[in-house]
C-alpha cells in the first residue's frame, strides 16, 4: 500500500475539515503548559508553522520565545499525542484539494498499467 505525507502549511493541498480543529487541540496544550493560549483563539493561523503560531499567540502574554524554547521538546510531545487523538477518533479532519486527487488517481493508474506491461 501506498502512503502519501501531504505537508502544507497554507492550504494549498489540504483543508481541515473541521473549522478551528488545529485550534481545538492546541489551545489546551497551551494552556497546560504556559498557564494560557494567549490570543491563539483570535488569530489566523493559516500559512504560519507551529512554532510561528505559538510565538505569536503568547507574545502579548507575556511568554518569550526563549521560555517557548526552552519547552519545545515538551510542546511537540503533547502537540503530537493531542493530534493523533483528534486525527485518529474516526471523524473526518482533513480534505485534500481536487487537483492532488485527481494527480493521485491518475499516478495510481500509471502505476498499476506499468506494472501489467
Amino acid at each position: 500500500m501506498m502512503r502519501i505525507l501531504l505537508w502544507d502549511i497554507d492550504g494549498t493541498l489540504i483543508r481541515s475539515a473541521k473549522l478551528g480543529g488545529y485550534k481545538e487541540y492546541t489551545i489546551p496544550v497551551l494552556e497546560e503548559i504556559f498557564g494560557t493560549a494567549g490570543r491563539l483563539a483570535d488569530l489566523q493561523v493559516s500559512g504560519m508553522t507551529d512554532l510561528q503560531i505559538v510565538f505569536e499567540a503568547l507574545s502579548d502574554a507575556g511568554v518569550s520565545q526563549d521560555e517557548i524554547l526552552a519547552r519545545a521538546e515538551l510542546l511537540v510531545s503533547r502537540l503530537t499525542e493531542e493530534a493523533r487523538r483528534v486525527t485518529g477518533n474516526g471523524e473526518k479532519f482533513l480534505n485534500c484539494c481536487q487537483a492532488c486527487v485527481k494527480h493521485s488517481r491518475l499516478s495510481r493508474r500509471t502505476r498499476d498499467t506499468s506494472r501489467h506491461s
